[in-house]
This record gives C-alpha cells, sequence and structure tokens, in this order.
C-alpha cells in the first residue's frame, strides 16, 4: 500500500519539477540537507558525465521508502544511484537504475532502526536535457524541525 502510495505521488509529481543541480553539495563534508518535501530532483549534469551529490537527512526509527527515477527521452544512457553511507561515508548499501528507455524508477523501503542524521550519496550521468528525481517518505522521514530530530552525527546503519 505504502509503495503505491509513493509511485502514485512520483506521478503526481514528476511533471513540471526543476531544480538547478547546482544547488546539491558536491562535498561529503558539507551535504546539502533534504528538502522538507523529500525530494531530489533536477536536469542530469551538463556534459552527461558522472556527477556526485551528497545529501543528509534525519530519521528515526521506522520505515524509509525511497523511490529513484529518470525521465527524459529515449536513447541516451541514464543512470541514477542512491546510496546510504555511514558516519565514516563508507558504503553501507544503495541501488540504482540504468537504462536508455525514456523513463525507468525503482522503490526500496529501509527499516531504520535509531533516530540519527543520515548520510547519502547520490550518482547520476546522462544528457543534460533528461531529468532524475528521488523521493524519500515514510515514518523514519523527520523534518529538521520537528520534535526529537536528531542534532548530531549518530550511527548509521539503516
Amino acid at each position: 500500500m505504502k509503495q503505491s502510495v509513493l509511485i502514485f505521488g512520483f506521478f503526481l509529481s514528476f511533471t513540471g519539477f526543476h531544480v538547478q543541480a547546482a544547488e546539491f553539495s558536491t562535498s561529503v563534508m558539507k551535504p546539502t540537507l533534504l528538502a522538507p518535501e523529500g525530494i531530489i530532483g533536477a536536469a542530469f549534469p551538463q556534459g552527461g558525465g558522472k556527477t556526485v551529490y551528497y545529501f543528509f537527512a534525519e530519521v528515526q526509527k521506522g520505515e524509509l521508502l525511497t523511490q529513484i527515477s529518470f525521465k527524459g527521452s529515449g536513447g541516451g544512457e541514464k543512470r541514477v544511484e542512491l546510496a546510504f553511507l555511514d558516519s565514516k561515508a563508507s558504503l553501507m548499501t544503495a541501488y540504482w537504475i540504468q537504462g536508455v528507455e525514456a523513463q525507468s524508477d525503482a522503490v526500496r523501503s529501509f527499516s531504520i532502526n535509531e533516530p540519527r542524521r543520515q548520510l547519502l550519496r547520490v550518482t547520476v550521468s546522462g544528457p543534460e536535457t533528461d531529468e532524475f528525481r528521488i523521493e524519500f517518505g515514510g515514518s523514519a522521514l523527520l523534518q529538521p524541525s520537528s520534535p526529537g530530530a536528531p542534532t548530531s552525527n549518530a550511527s548509521t546503519t539503516p
């Protein structure tokens, strides 16, 4: 049920969403705070090469739902990867989509065992005329102003 709600929300909100990727941090030392809407999305970077962005999200015990997607013209190779990193920026788990089709998406749910600040790495490549999008939801996602939101870099095991 939660997965279908997330997918439905994706189709309703993908069109018309455009942010400049230049607003995203490329430094693991200064990651971008996940927007209150729980969405990361923009056109693929200029030149079509691989680009890595870093984000963090405040999470609590519960399920963290994620959906990664791309949309654009068919024919150009596209890749979107979402990785969860620990407090030392080492890889804990990741998933990705890749292809030449006009659009693709994948959904994953992660169990969060404790409140923490979760470090995320988003790696993208594709034609600059196409777009990528990652959505977060579920009971584990906290807004930064929520009571009880963690304020330190606690353990980051999903």
